[in-house]
């Protein structure tokens, strides 16, 4: 995470009363807010990022509310992944130790979206690429 993000979320716990989990936002009563991923909808919704196509399991449509589910919570974590690979911040053994993977597969395969991105890049970069009108 970048330095001044650390520093932030330092500054935010620090100017909050330490809950028993020492969680940084904790729900109402001081413990893990299990409504993340409904406020993480939510703000998809209204920032319009919603896809418009899915529907819940309940029948709730993304296009009406905060149901999308292109939203999830474990999608921060792939993306944090995958753009530490894609950017070099670290090789593949560090990203294993992040993340907490026992297993080196485990962490692999976020090792696809990074060779797509530099393969279509190389691709891009071509002779052949300079050639086409």
């Amino acid at each position: 995470m970048p330095a001044s993000l650390i520093a932030a979320l330092k500054k935010y716990k620090g100017s909050k009363k330490l809950n028993a989990d020492a969680l940084v936002f904790p729900n109402e009563s001081s413990r893990p807010d299990k409504r993340h991923e409904f406020k993480l909808k939510r703000i998809a919704f209204h920032a319009k990022l919603n896809c418009g196509q899915c529907v819940s399991k309940h029948g709730n449509k993304c296009a009406e509310g905060p149901y999308c589910s292109n939203f999830f919570l474990h999608k921060f974590r792939h993306t944090f992944a995958t753009r530490n690979l894609q950017d070099h911040v670290c090789d593949i053994k560090t990203l294993q130790n992040w993340m907490g993977h026992k297993d080196l597969a485990s962490t692999m395969v976020y090792l696809k979206a990074v060779r797509n991105k530099d393969v279509m890049a190389r691709v891009d970069s071509s002779e052949l690429a300079a050639l086409v009108l």
